[in-house]
């Protein structure tokens, strides 16, 4: 094998490595996150808690009055807006994973 091959099969690598690299997506979001906002772990478990304080206590290390406080105070401060592509995650719910 001549130098040149190796070139010519390294360049070849090379192109083709970097087609991948810029191939259109097919999809834009997943299916499983799709469903988030009815299936997602926030909208079943934050239920869940609500209607058991000390669970609530255990998981969020607060209390449901301290959480609604702290959102409060802190919502002005944080301002998402939707896109075209998808919806922004609610402020509760950013607040809730960021606390976990």
């Amino acid at each position: 094998m001549s130098s040149s091959d190796s070139k010519e099969g390294t360049v070849m690598l090379y192109y083709m490595w970097k087609k991948k690299c810029y191939q259109k997506r097919n999809v834009w979001v997943r299916e499983l996150f799709l469903n988030r906002n009815d299936n997602g772990e926030y909208r079943k478990l934050h239920n869940i808690l609500l209607r058991d304080p000390m669970k609530f206590r255990n998981y969020y290390r607060m209390t449901e009055h301290c959480f609604n406080k702290l959102y409060e105070y802190v919502k002005p401060l944080f301002h998402a807006g939707h896109t075209n592509y998808r919806k922004t995650i609610c402020f509760e719910e950013r607040l809730a994973v960021t606390l976990r």
